[in-house]
């Protein structure tokens, strides 16, 4: 479940944001969403750690307030890449 959240996650936020800017808004706030489920998932998992913070992490990458209008937001391959990690981190479970 948790990857099949990160692959949603990593599709959707390709299709909301270019260039460190939102494309298609709805497609940013659906990235988020799909972020946020998948670590809530991994919190009622059993040594789960290092994943619950890789998701954190990537969840982070939000501004606090959740998935708002902003100037800038994060570059779709630093997204990318804490999308990896809380795949690899999953995978090793």
């Amino acid at each position: 479940l948790i990857l099949f959240l990160l692959e949603l996650c990593g599709d959707e936020y390709g299709a909301g944001v270019m260039d460190a800017g939102i494309r298609r808004a709805p497609a940013y706030q659906a990235a988020y969403g799909y972020a946020v489920t998948a670590r809530n998932v991994a919190r009622q998992m059993d040594g789960a750690g290092d994943l619950v913070l890789e998701l954190e992490l990537l969840v982070r990458m939000w501004p606090s307030e959740g998935p708002v209008m902003a100037e800038a937001v994060a570059p779709e391959p630093a997204m990318g890449t804490q999308i990896a990690r809380a795949r690899l981190a999953a995978s090793l479970l």
